[in-house]
């Protein structure tokens, strides 16, 4: 939700100052279950023990361009695969739910979780072409196409399996997101709640947690908050206009889910603020 000199800063700070092994080891893992229900060490480390395998571009959907994933799982140091079954983190990145915005900014991030032995499966969507850009190709509304396609990203995590050398725990699979990404993380982390015929309803891949960085819950507050029509732009129109989709988007509308949520927020954020 903000220009994107700004975004630039925040990704910085997830970067640097806000910790990658903090995210991989503490907040990811230890506190959506805790570490004995995922199996995984959250021993403070520079680094985890693991190494990380090549990268891997995988389609979850008929367009190629935009329904897809990168997967990476750990691998032990001589490369060859690891052993035991691991966890699978699901990654969604931000970028105010614009088709300019990728995955690219969070790649740390991935390549140190995979280190201490879970799989990241990156996942793209289709967002939306801001009203400033609209040169470059038709106005199409991020919802619900964005939900359709994240919750086919995470539903896709069983078939992973035909892909990976390494065999992956769909029993235990954690959601990750940044900005637009922790509202998209959030909310799919809460499609149980949905009803059927709601964009995301009746959901394959159930996880056991969630964890949101400067994420966006209340759609509705938000719109009304955004000087930058961000949310309008998404949504296809204001919460009076398009009341259904702000209701089935909104995270804060499918309370209470059962599911453990860390919401990461910086005090001093003013492009998303801590409220």
């Amino acid at each position: 939700m903000a220009d994107h000199s700004a975004q630039v800063s925040r990704r910085a700070v997830i970067r640097g100052a806000f910790g990658l092994t903090v995210l991989g080891a503490g907040a990811v893992l230890a506190g959506c279950g805790a570490a004995e229900k995922l199996g995984v060490t959250t021993e403070f480390k520079t680094t985890g023990s693991y190494g990380v395998s090549e990268l891997q571009r995988i389609a979850y959907g008929s367009d190629e361009s935009t329904q897809y994933g990168m997967l990476a799982v750990p691998v032990q140091d001589n490369g060859e695969p690891v052993s035991e079954a691991v966890p699978v983190v699901v990654m969604i990145h931000g970028g105010s739910w614009e088709d300019a915005s990728d995955m690219s900014y969070m790649t740390d991030i991935g390549t140190d979780l995979v280190s201490y032995g879970v799989a990241v499966w990156s996942i793209a969507y289709r967002g939306t072409i801001h009203p400033d850009q609209r040169d470059r190709g038709p106005a199409r509304a991020g919802w619900p196409a964005a939900g359709h396609d994240v919750a086919a990203g995470v539903d896709f995590v069983p078939r992973l399996a035909e892909h990976s050398p390494v065999e992956l725990d769909g029993q235990r699979v954690v959601l990750l997101g940044h900005s637009a990404g922790g509202h998209l993380a959030t909310w799919a982390t809460s499609r149980s709640q949905l009803e059927e015929g709601q964009v995301g309803a009746d959901p394959t891949v159930k996880p056991i947690g969630c964890v949101s960085m400067a994420g966006v819950y209340d759609l509705d507050s938000a719109f009304r908050e955004d000087a930058n029509d961000r949310v309008g732009n998404l949504m296809g129109g204001t919460p009076d206009e398009e009341p259904e989709r702000y209701e089935e988007a909104s995270p804060q509308e499918l309370l209470p889910i059962g599911i453990p949520v860390i919401a990461c927020q910086g005090g001093e954020d003013e492009l998303i603020p801590a409220h």
